[in-house]
């Protein structure tokens, strides 16, 4: 329900904004990570309690904004903590696709018109950040309404999944230490 949703994001702003204003306090009582964390699993909650607001409840069902309300926290928490933890320092972020896309946007999809998280890190990060996409001969998810186990039908004979899964692993992987040298270097 939309009263009970708002209270929620009412109650978690609250307890942020308590910690931000109170840091010092907190970190002699506890430790400047311990704080951190606590910071980013209010983010995390945020975004969760927006992401299921606006999609486990029939009478509002919005996929488009509930993952916005996702996507813009997972970014927000990534950007924590690469400048917290890994400052100009390199980072990889291990997400489905739809999650790294920059460009979600102009993707037609049924989170049509929505940034993602990708799209979230362009703009902070600008050409530092790079999306690699990933693919999979047979996807496997544990989720939400979707249960576990593959969820796609067999990818068609010439596409790349397909081609992929008849190479098996070995011959997929790239070393990245050697890429772009001579071969058998």
């Amino acid at each position: 329900p939309t009263e009970d949703h708002e209270i929620c994001l009412k109650t978690l702003s609250e307890a942020r904004r308590e910690i931000e204003s109170n840091t010092a306090i907190y970190v002699a009582r506890t430790s400047a990570e311990a704080v951190e964390e606590a910071i980013r699993s209010i983010i995390g909650l945020r975004s969760w309690e927006n992401q299921l607001h606006y999609y486990a409840f029939p009478q509002q069902a919005d996929n488009a904004l509930s993952f916005r309300g996702r996507d813009e926290g997972m970014a927000e928490v990534c950007l924590r903590r690469t400048s917290q933890e890994h400052h100009k320092r390199r980072s990889i972020i291990w997400a489905h696709n739809v999650h790294l896309s920059h460009q979600n946007q102009k993707i037609r999809n049924r989170w049509e018109g929505q940034p993602s998280m990708g799209t979230f890190l362009k703009d902070a990060l600008g050409p530092a950040y790079q999306a690699l996409a990933l693919t999979s001969s047979d996807p496997q998810i544990n989720w939400l309404r979707f249960g576990y186990g593959s969820y796609l039908v067999d990818p068609p004979e010439m596409s790349f999944e397909h081609i992929a899964g008849s190479i098996g692993p070995d011959a997929l992987f790239v070393d990245f230490r050697t890429a772009g040298a001579p071969a058998g270097t």
